[in-house]
């Protein structure tokens, strides 16, 4: 795999549990979401509005695995 994350090859697998859980209130999502979309903000606080949004295992988030975003959020990984 040529990836810099070795998360993202179907090869590689890590064993272990969550450091963190991540469930946001609907407040918090709501300011992250204006965050995002109004892109007014430093990247590195746009890119971790966005992770936050994509862990959040609220009923209102999607929950994904974090193998998954670091996939989705990294361009080049493969």
């Amino acid at each position: 795999c040529r990836s810099l994350f070795p998360a993202c090859c179907p090869r590689s697998r890590r064993i272990g549990m969550k450091r963190w859980v991540v469930r946001l209130e609907a407040e918090e999502r709501s300011r992250l979401e204006q965050l995002v979309r109004t892109g007014k903000a430093a990247a590195y606080k746009i890119r971790h509005a966005n992770v936050l949004l994509a862990v959040d295992e609220s009923d209102a988030g999607p929950g994904l695995l974090d193998e998954r975003v670091a996939c989705v959020l990294v361009w080049w990984c493969v």
